[in-house]
This record gives structure tokens, C-alpha cells and sequence, in this order.
């Protein structure tokens, strides 16, 4: 039987400059934007374990915006993938997803023949939550009929909405010994089924970039690659605009 192999890919490309301008007297002003480039990142150094997992704590801000994405593939044919755009400020909630989930695979037909069987289906997903007025509100759209629909709920929409580092990379969050920085990001390795290598960007005291690559590779399993990355902006600077053109339910 062959020997269960596990190869390491790392997602993250750094650039020479950091990001980020300085004003007339001296204080850095944050410019990490929807626009910026996380590859031009260069990741600030922190102090010790403490200053880490202090950059991994959102709890609490409540005004900042993240992009996800995620693509999983077997034998090298893509199956999944996915992109999540998030904004928050106060009372205000932003949620846009992107599915494009592909199944593509080569198989033999009765002929002997090797055909290409698969589908392409694209998702999108939008949607708001708000408070205003003390009044609980939902904003869907509708594809289908290119309308965006507004209902009222009678429990707190913005519970359950919260974002928290902590909860998605706990492992990193209490890994700063196992991360080393160079060239400009935290690089680490985890193991368990897959071995995984994270790249860890900070700026300004707090994480910003999150990437990682993982691969398993077995005889009896098709080859597994996932790349996921997470980078957050507009801290402080959201603006979450809520439609307004809807009909109410």
C-alpha cells in the first residue's frame, strides 16, 4: 500500500512595500480598503503571545468589512467554490455570497470511451439585517425577480451575526509559538488529517489576512487541495446602505 502523503502549498505572495501612509504629524493612517491588494501587505511584527491574540480579538468592534473565499478541488478538478463579502457598522449588517459550485469529472462510458461529465451552478445570495427604530428588520433579494424583499422580525437580527477570529482560527489564536515571521508574514504549520499552512498578516495591531492552503493525498481517496483566505478592511470606515427599493412582507 502506498504511504499516505501530505504536500504543502503556501498561499500568500508578499510584496516589498507595506501598506499604510503617515500624516503631517507623524500618526499612521490606516488605508486598508476593499481596493488593497493583501498581497502588497507586509505584515507588522508583534511582542509576544499576548499582543497576538490581542490582534485576533473583533469583539469588540462593531464597523469593519471581510471578503472570504474558498475553493476546494479533487484529483485537480475544481468542486467547490465560493466568495463571501461581509460589511458591519452599528445596527446595520451587510451579507453577499457568491456560490459557483462545480462538478466536473472524466469518466469511462460504456464504449470505453472517457467523456466529461459535470455542471456548473451559480449561487448568489444577498442580504441586510438593521434595527431602526427599535424594530428588527430583514432585507432579502430575489433573484429571480430582481427585487429585494423587506420583513420584520421579532427577534434581535443583528444575534448570531457576530464576527469572531477567535471562534474560526482558535487554534491560531493560541498558536503564536508555532507561527514564524519572515519576509514580511506569520507563517505556521498544523497537523491532524491534513497538514495545513497558515499565513498570518497584522497590521495596526490586529489581523487583517488570514490564508492557508491543505492537502491530503491517499490511496484509497481522491487528492483533496482547499485554499481559503480571509482579509478584512475598512475598519472604522464601513458604511453599510440599506436598499431602498423593496417591497414588505
Amino acid at each position: 500500500m502506498r504511504k499516505k502523503g501530505l504536500a504543502i502549498v503556501l498561499a500568500a505572495s508578499v510584496a516589498a512595500l507595506s501598506v499604510g501612509t503617515v500624516a503631517c504629524g507623524g500618526e499612521v493612517v490606516d488605508d486598508i480598503t476593499a481596493d488593497t491588494n493583501p498581497a502588497d501587505i507586509v505584515s507588522d511584527e508583534v511582542a509576544d503571545a499576548a499582543a497576538w491574540r490581542t490582534a485576533f480579538d473583533y469583539s469588540g468592534r462593531t464597523n469593519f468589512s471581510y471578503k472570504e473565499t474558498c475553493e476546494r478541488s479533487e484529483d485537480g478538478q475544481v468542486v467547490f467554490r465560493y466568495s463571501t463579502v461581509c460589511g458591519f457598522n452599528p445596527d446595520k449588517y451587510s451579507y453577499d455570497e457568491t456560490n459557483m459550485v462545480v462538478f466536473v469529472s472524466e469518466q469511462e462510458n460504456e464504449q470505453g470511451e472517457t467523456v466529461t461529465v459535470g455542471e456548473e451552478i451559480n449561487n448568489v445570495y444577498k442580504c441586510y439585517a438593521a434595527v431602526i427604530d427599535e424594530k428588527n428588520y430583514e432585507y432579502e433579494y430575489d433573484s429571480e425577480n430582481d427585487a429585494w424583499y423587506r420583513s420584520e422580525r421579532n427577534y434581535d437580527v443583528m444575534d448570531g451575526k457576530k464576527f469572531s477570529l477567535i471562534e474560526l482560527y482558535g487554534e491560531l489564536y493560541n498558536g503564536y509559538e508555532r507561527f514564524r515571521y519572515a519576509d514580511g508574514v506569520y507563517v505556521g504549520e498544523f497537523e491532524d488529517e491534513y497538514i495545513t499552512e497558515y499565513s498570518v498578516k497584522i497590521k495596526y495591531g490586529r489581523v487583517v489576512y488570514i490564508s492557508y492552503v491543505s492537502r491530503m493525498e491517499n490511496e484509497e481517496d481522491p487528492a483533496v487541495e482547499e485554499i481559503r483566505t480571509l482579509f478584512i478592511y475598512d475598519i472604522d470606515k464601513t458604511t453599510v446602505t440599506l436598499p431602498t427599493s423593496f417591497k414588505n412582507r
